[in-house]
């Protein structure tokens, strides 16, 4: 619980007492880390990841941006608590880099 004090002209100061609940997201992925291997420039690999909500209240929406060498799809994810579902990863490069 915090307090606050707000001041009006003239007036007299208010008082009130403030207090949030909050909650991190729970979620759980197959993996912490994606090995594509070797894959060929402007070829593709792609990998099945399976999402988990592991919260017992609260919705999760994960968005997973497109970048010049990896999309996901869907690109939008929305799971009701304690709900799963996959989602791939497309690999496709560009350039012959090594990717970590």
């Amino acid at each position: 619980t915090y307090t606050s004090y707000f001041f009006f002209d003239g007036m007299e100061k208010m008082k009130v007492f403030l207090s949030a609940r909050a909650s991190c997201p729970k979620i759980k992925l197959t993996s912490a880390v994606f090995n594509f291997g070797d894959c060929p420039v402007n070829e593709r690999k792609d990998l099945l990841v399976k999402v988990d909500n592991l919260h017992e209240e609260l919705p999760i929406d994960l968005k997973l941006p497109k970048t010049s060498q990896f999309h996901s799809s869907p690109e939008v994810i929305s799971l009701i608590p304690q709900q799963s579902s996959s989602f791939a990863i497309t690999f496709t490069p560009k350039l012959s880099l090594i990717h970590i």
